[in-house]
């Protein structure tokens, strides 16, 4: 895979953000990324934002279920002020009742918990311009 390649040789590393309200699971992120990726982490929705005003990213990877801004209403607003952004998301989730609301979108999203080849697998569809 052309990504794959570019990434083990440490050139031109895409960029994620990730938006996660769980600490620990923010930072098992991280660490699974960090060789990957160059991460960023943001624990909601409101630093996500604050954050996207700063820096480009090429995937934002968000929870859904946050304190104060959640996945859904993130999405939103970067869809006003960032459209394209939009395309560059996946939701995770813990609660089988955000299906129907993530449906909507047209995003991807992964259920908890999931295997950490299928979330490689949408990060990578993102950035080859598949979804």
């Amino acid at each position: 895979m052309f990504f794959e390649s570019i990434l083990r040789e440490g050139k031109n590393m895409a960029r994620i953000l990730v938006v996660e309200d769980d600490e620990d699971q923010r930072k098992r992120y991280a660490e699974y990324f960090e060789d990957k990726f160059e991460v960023a982490l943001a624990g909601n929705g409101q630093e996500a934002l604050d954050m996207l005003k700063k820096s480009v990213f090429d995937v934002i990877l968000s929870d859904v279920n946050m304190p104060g801004m959640g996945g859904l209403e993130l999405y939103d607003k970067v869809g006003i002020a960032y459209p394209c952004l939009s395309e560059c998301f996946i939701f995770v989730t813990g609660n089988i009742s955000n299906v129907p609301n993530l449906r909507e979108t047209g995003r991807p999203y992964l259920i908890k918990p999931f295997g950490l080849s299928e979330m490689m697998r949408e990060i990578y569809k993102i950035l080859e311009g598949g979804r």
